[in-house]
Order: C-alpha cells, then structure tokens, then sequence
C-alpha cells in the first residue's frame, strides 16, 4: 500500500482505470478495486483521452487502514502512458523506470535498466532499446534488449530483433532478423 501511495505521490497527475491499475500493480479484481476505493479522489476527474474515472491526486491522501495488505510492496513502480487512438507521439521516450505504452507512437524509446511493454492494441513504430521487451501489439522497428524480448499471441514485430533470449507465443508474429548475443 505504501507503493501505491507513494507512486501517486510521486506523480500527481496519475490517472488509471481498473484495469490498467490491477496490470500496473498485479492486483487481483477485489483487491484493485479496494485499492483504488481508498484512492478515489472528493470529485471524479476525467481522463482527458479517455473520458474514463480516474484516481486521487498528490492533495488527497487516502486512508489505507482496509487495504494495506492489497498491494504488492516488491514490485518496481511502472509508467503507464494510455493514449487514445488518435493521438499519436513523435519523438524520444526515455525513463528510469518500466513503462507501458498503449496508443501510437512513432521515434525511439530508451529503457536501458528497465522494461518495456507493448499493449495489446498498441501500434509503435520506433527502434526500441531496453533491458527487457514484451510485445502485445505491433512494433515496427528494430528491438534491441538486454535480457530478453517476448512477442506474446497478440504481438507482432516487423524489424529485427538483438537480444540473448527471445520469446514467442504461439500466434506472434516477427518479420525480420534475429541475432542472439551471448548474455552476460
């Protein structure tokens, strides 16, 4: 709980629907509800590419007396950009944190210490350079990780691939070059 609070404390203008909540902290249905239950802010903001409900703000502070056990302390905190299908970014996104994106994009993304995940309905086309990728959506571009790439079922890449390890689920797709470093 002290997580999740400090992750909305750190970031202020944080907006999170359920969903996105229970992926961002591996809450279970009940518990993500409980959880942001104890963040709900006095007045219902707008997520302003959505329209959905939103979470508390840095002035609100919760009472988390009912849901301290709710959160998953270990967890490393996660950036979570959920953009509408009609906004796309162009440029640069870099972090010293795990970030998942949904929504379009187009440039580099750089995550040397950290990981990257691509939603599901997320279309990105950037060349892609992190510790660790998990890929949903489609990635145009090349992908370059440290660890480990994951294309899952609903994943595609059409690019190449640098990686020691490589993952993909049956159903994923990956058009292009793959060339496996010895890790370490």
């Amino acid at each position: 709980m002290q997580r999740i609070q400090h992750d909305y404390e750190e970031q202020p203008s944080l907006r999170l629907t359920p969903p996105q909540a229970q992926r961002l902290w591996n809450l279970d249905g009940p518990t993500c509800g409980a959880v942001l239950t104890a963040f709900k802010p006095e007045r219902q903001v707008a997520n302003m590419w959505k329209g959905e409900e939103s979470v508390r703000s840095r002035s609100a502070r919760p009472d988390p007396s009912g849901v301290a056990a709710a959160a998953d302390s270990g967890s490393a905190a996660q950036v979570v950009l959920d953009l509408g299908h009609s906004v796309v970014i162009h440029g640069e996104v870099s972090a010293s944190e795990d970030v998942t994106l949904y929504g379009q994009m187009e440039g580099s993304i750089k995550l040397p210490d950290h990981t990257l995940t691509i939603g599901p309905h997320a279309h990105i086309k950037a060349e892609i350079s992190a510790k660790a990728v998990v890929i949903m959506g489609e990635v145009i571009g090349n992908v370059t990780a440290a660890d480990k790439v994951e294309i899952r079922a609903t994943g595609s890449v059409t690019g190449d691939i640098a990686s020691p390890r490589l993952a993909i689920a049956d159903g994923g797709c990956l058009c292009g070059r793959v060339a496996m470093p010895h890790h370490g």
